[in-house]
């Protein structure tokens, strides 16, 4: 997942070799920056890659949202559990197929079944 991410290339979206291009406004920026900051701040949190824009730079001059992954994450995590709208990842384990069709119902995006037989 790593490297993958790594990989990524920021920057202008009309150039072809560009990944990520920055982010729509400065309203959702900061508001990826906050879910990143919160993730940060969590002692339960293991950063895997990412973080905070730089803050000089090229990539400083703009929107742009670093990628971003979060491993050993918990359902309960509201980065899990909202819509960020971002380069950012949150990743947590499961037992089974039946668990995870659990967390992924368990929002108020889910349909809350946890049986999918009609």
């Amino acid at each position: 997942m790593r490297t993958k991410t790594e990989a990524l290339k920021l920057g202008d979206p009309l150039d072809e070799a560009t990944d990520i291009g920055s982010i729509i406004n400065g309203k959702q920026f900061t508001k990826i920056c906050g879910y990143v900051e919160e993730g940060l701040r969590r002692q339960d949190a293991r950063l895997v890659f990412g973080g905070l824009p730089p803050k000089e730079g090229p990539l400083s001059e703009g929107y742009f949202a670093i990628p971003t992954v979060f491993a050993d994450a918990s359902n309960t995590w509201r980065l899990a559990r909202e819509e960020i709208f971002g380069p950012v990842l949150v990743a947590i384990r499961w037992r089974d197929e039946d668990d995870a069709i659990h967390m992924a119902n368990d929002s108020h995006y889910g349909s809350r079944r946890l049986c999918l037989d009609p």
